[in-house]
């Protein structure tokens, strides 16, 4: 039931224009997982969820919750260091709250994994995040362009491509951004966000 609560005034919250009453729709739906959390803290799609729910008050303006943001997902990644989706997803979560250390270490767990599971073109985005906030340009293009190859229509491929028009916007070469920035803009939409 908590798990649904949240989903329920989640899914309010996205359908909100008003910027106050989506703010105080996911801060009642993180509220009903918190509460849970108190009984039950071992429950891992809750603490899923409770992770999810942060980064959401995190992006509608609540920025005082970076720090547990970032704890959440070293949570998270702690608990299924063997599965390289949740490690993944746990690095895209540490980029939201700033640590790049963590995020880099995550994607590199679910890297290592890759040639048993598959494809892990989040992965490789994040790797590519993280290294190109810590000022490491070249191992960040070389990630960006591992999740191109792996994800050349998807999301992760489209953000990568973003990454790497920011890279060459900062190495000068403003025609070959242009070209990255329009083919993440052509693949995005489809996974209703916008090229920033």
């Amino acid at each position: 039931y908590p798990v649904l609560s949240h989903e329920l005034l989640w899914s309010g919250a996205r359908a909100e224009t008003d910027a106050i009453n989506k703010l105080r729709q996911l801060q009642a739906g993180y509220d009903v997982l918190a509460r849970y959390e108190k009984r039950d803290p071992f429950s891992f799609m809750t603490q899923e969820r409770l992770a999810v729910a942060t980064v959401d008050l995190f992006e509608s303006g609540d920025t005082g919750r970076r720090q547990e943001v970032a704890e959440r997902y070293r949570r998270l990644a702690a608990a299924l260091p063997p599965y390289p989706g949740m490690q993944a997803l746990a690095a895209n979560g540490l980029i939201i709250g700033e640590d790049f250390e963590g995020a880099f270490q995550a994607a590199e767990r679910a890297l290592v994994m890759e040639p048993v599971t598959g494809p892990q073109p989040r992965a490789w985005w994040a790797r590519g995040e993280a290294l190109a906030r810590t000022g490491q340009p070249d191992g960040a293009r070389a990630s960006f362009e591992g999740a191109v190859k792996r994800d050349a229509d998807g999301e992760w491929g489209a953000r990568s491509h973003m990454g790497l028009a920011a890279l060459l916007e900062l190495g000068g070469d403003q025609e070959a951004a242009a070209e990255h920035r329009a083919r993440a803009a052509e693949i995005l939409p489809a996974f209703g966000t916008e090229a920033r």
